[in-house]
């Protein structure tokens, strides 16, 4: 059956961005240990005034690393029915298609989130700093609800998409979506644009990837593509081989672009927090850092035991973080 269709919130890129390796690991590395030795090792009111430290501290950063960032939306605002771009210039406010939920505290990441039910969606546009070519990075986090393994009622959850890259003709743009259809636990709609044609980008895709998601769980997926190689993030690790891409064609001017959705019609149900879009591939180390971010604040929320973020820092690959905490 073919389908028919980055708080602790600092970056890091590739040389791209105009940095040095050396300053960025640097930063990076400063925020990783004040975050993390705020919400682990201190209680009370120590614990929330070195926290807040970090957060400051990592604002600052934010300004100057991300020079990369195109879009962010935090869903911090609760206006009505419009999702705010934080970042992009101009703006690239997101309309409300089937009326999403403000939700905040526990129920998201950091600070506000939205949730998305059997018929919801974002549309936010077709603006210029949307249009990417050559190298892109796209990240969320998000948290199930109703996925379905073993009942045959699957769907294709679409995290984000611009253009349509899954017809036989030529096609343009890319897809973040997760294909539970039938059961299933994939990836090949996570597609890009090919000049030849083909569907599911002609092969320009993550087929083959398999996972298997909680309903309740928070994740962060992060894809990258950057000299026609692609990759793909579970909670800071990536998940199968680099994809080699062909004739791709990341830029489609002619879609807007959607979060929730993958073509316009409601895809996602579930939380949804903290979407971001740079015209850079951030590196491996960066988008670990993001994730234990992320958890930082889960933590310091009460959303997940000290245990639970003990245990996902070792299966992302951040023991080194364990130690230096206890």
């Amino acid at each position: 059956m073919f389908c028919k269709f980055t708080q602790n919130k600092s970056a890091d890129f590739s040389r791209e961005s105009g940095f040095t390796i050396i300053e960025l690991l640097v930063a990076i590395t400063i925020i990783g240990i004040l975050a993390g030795f705020a919400v682990v090792n201190l209680s009370g009111a120590t614990a929330s005034a070195q926290l807040a430290k970090s957060k400051v501290f990592s604002s600052t950063v934010r300004s100057s690393l991300l020079a990369s960032a195109s879009a962010e939306w935090l869903f911090d605002d609760s206006l009505g029915a419009v999702a705010l771009d934080n970042w992009g210039n101009p703006k690239n406010n997101c309309s409300f298609f089937g009326s999403p939920v403000w939700k905040s505290g526990i129920d998201c990441v950091d600070g506000g989130c939205l949730q998305f039910g059997a018929s919801s969606y974002l549309n936010c546009g077709n603006g210029k700093s949307l249009d990417i070519n050559g190298a892109i990075t796209v990240e969320a986090w998000i948290k199930f609800s109703g996925i379905d393994y073993s009942g045959s009622t699957g769907r294709l959850w679409a995290i984000a998409a611009k253009g349509y890259p899954d017809s036989t003709a030529p096609n343009k743009g890319w897809w973040f979506t997760y294909d539970n259809r039938n059961n299933g636990k994939g990836f090949t709609y996570t597609c890009f644009g090919n000049s030849a044609g083909g569907y599911a980008g002609g092969g320009n895709n993550f087929g083959g990837y398999t996972y298997t998601f909680t309903n309740g769980d928070w994740y962060h997926l992060t894809f990258t593509v950057g000299s026609s190689r692609a990759k793909l993030y579970i909670n800071g690790k990536q998940l199968g081989a680099t994809k080699l891409l062909s004739n791709l064609v990341l830029s489609d001017t002619s879609r807007n672009l959607f979060i929730g959705s993958y073509s316009g019609g409601p895809s996602f149900q579930g939380n949804m927090d903290t979407v971001r879009i740079y015209s850079a591939a951030l590196t491996a180390s960066v988008i670990s850092q993001r994730y234990v971010a992320g958890l930082d604040q889960l933590l310091a929320k009460r959303a997940i035991t000290k245990e639970n973020y003990q245990k996902r820092l070792a299966e992302s690959g951040q023991a080194s973080i364990i130690a230096r905490q206890d």
